[in-house]
């Protein structure tokens, strides 16, 4: 069996007495002999300077211009970390209401 299975986790992420945010990640897994491989995580960011700075700080080798509203990233491994601005979202999930 080969396909490829997509899933959209909304979850909120309480920061140190700061406002909720809301985050989404979307997984993509490659289905190669009945075991999955995850190769694409989507992060949902409401402020993508700020988070490619803090990436690149953890060692992230990140080529992106300022005001980007989608960053793609390719680990060693072939995973792919992909970055989507709130106003990107509604691109490929329709349902999107910015929360």
């Amino acid at each position: 069996m080969n396909a490829i299975i997509r899933r959209t986790i909304r979850y909120y992420l309480k920061g140190g007495g700061g406002p909720r945010c809301s985050q989404v990640v979307q997984m993509e897994y490659q289905m190669t002999q009945n075991q999955p491989t995850l190769n694409q995580l989507n992060l949902i960011v409401r402020d993508m300077d700020a988070t490619l700075a803090f990436y690149r700080r953890l060692g992230f080798k990140i080529v992106a211009e300022a005001g980007a509203v989608h960053v793609n990233v390719t680990l060693s491994d072939g995973m792919r970390l992909e970055f989507d601005s709130t106003p990107f979202v509604p691109q490929w999930d329709s349902d999107w209401k910015v929360s």
